[in-house]
């Protein structure tokens, strides 16, 4: 999954295709989908019945379990990824300006690592690994990926306009709307009725 956005900033890949800044923009923009791929992963359990726990807890809902899964795939996978991306583009351009452009990528993070829980989906190892296979997620994937090459493109239009802190300010007001309105909807969700 990491091998597409890296093959972008690849120097000869990116000249002879006149990619431009459109590899590091895709890079940022393919963060996004790290998180939430994980996240997708860590509900399919073996033993998934076991999950039945989590309803005993003192919790009203499966939002602190939740949180504990965002909190961990961010510092395990999502920071290890950024820096990886950040040092491989400072590396092969050698200029740190570049490394704006990976900036509306990690904006969208918060709001990609919500997007799982939603509904009260993703509680961590509640669901069988059968259910790993359905088409709803292979949808999912496609429409983040649709999202985030077309942030790319934008992203890279905005750079080459001029316009890019523009689009980046925008960005923060409409990321900063939406993760308000998620962490309520999460905040707020209940454990479903077990008959």
């Amino acid at each position: 999954m990491l091998v597409m956005p890296i093959i972008f900033l690849l120097p000869g890949h990116r000249e002879e295709a006149g990619m431009g800044n459109f590899g590091v923009a895709f890079a940022g923009g393919y963060l996004g989908m790290a998180p939430l791929f994980a996240l997708n992963l860590l509900q399919y359990s073996q033993q998934w019945q076991a999950a039945d726990v989590f309803r005993v807890a003192p919790m009203p809902g499966p939002a602190p379990l939740c949180a504990g899964a965002r909190q961990a795939v961010t510092c395990f996978l999502t920071l290890p990824l950024v820096l990886g991306f950040a040092l491989i583009v400072w590396c092969l351009h050698g200029e740190t300006t570049n490394l704006a452009l990976l900036l509306p990528g990690l904006i969208t993070l918060p709001i990609f690592t919500l997007v799982p829980h939603l509904g009260g989906r993703s509680v961590p190892f509640s669901r069988a690994g059968e259910e790993a296979k359905s088409t709803r997620r292979g949808l999912d994937f496609f429409v983040v990926m649709l999202l985030s090459v077309s942030l790319s493109f934008l992203t890279t239009w905005s750079w080459d306009a001029g316009w890019f802190w523009w689009l980046l300010a925008g960005e923060v007001a409409v990321a900063a709307t939406a993760y308000a309105i998620m962490r309520v909807s999460l905040a707020s969700m209940r454990w479903p009725s077990m008959d």
